[in-house]
């Protein structure tokens, strides 16, 4: 004890490792998003719409997530109703709490209106770019702007969309 001048503890040093370098971590699994839009009509067959997009989907990892999708589309002046099926390809550019994201919507437009006594379908397409910013370790805010393609029978509507969503 004569020996001993002073005792002090020394500072215990912090290792991080490379995967606390993201903002947050996305969970992996089943996720959903609702989406509220509206599509303006450009070309030649000019006919805005409300759009309503309901996904069910799977988070594969931190940037690719793959759904299938249902909803709404309402032409009001057309007096239109149509109900899409659609898959949902989502991929996040980065894994931070604010990424741009590209999405890619495919399938199928049943026209439940259809004044010829059943029920038409078509072909849809909807690719979009956009912002996903996470406001929980669970749920995020999507902010997009698309292009709608569907082709009812013989004219193809074109429309540019805006579109917010929810995700969690």
């Amino acid at each position: 004890m004569e020996d001993i001048a002073k005792t002090a503890r020394e500072p215990i040093l912090e290792i991080k490792s490379n995967s606390a370098q993201t903002d947050y971590e996305q969970p992996i699994g089943y996720k959903r998003l609702f989406e509220l839009g509206y599509g303006f009509g450009v070309g030649d067959n000019v006919v805005s719409r409300i759009k309503l997009n309901i996904i069910n989907g799977f988070q594969i990892n931190p940037f690719f997530s793959v759904g299938f999708g249902t909803g709404l589309r309402y032409w009001n002046t057309r007096k239109t109703l149509l109900i899409p099926l659609f898959l949902d390809l989502r991929y996040n550019l980065l894994d931070k709490n604010v990424s741009p994201y590209v999405a890619l919507g495919t399938g199928y437009s049943m026209n439940i209106t259809d004044r010829t006594g059943g029920i038409s379908g078509s072909f849809m397409l909807n690719p979009t770019v956009g912002a996903t910013v996470r406001r929980s370790s669970k749920s995020s805010m999507n902010i997009g702007l698309g292009y709608d393609l569907l082709s009812l029978r013989d004219p193809i509507y074109h429309a540019i969309s805006f579109n917010l969503g929810l995700s969690f």
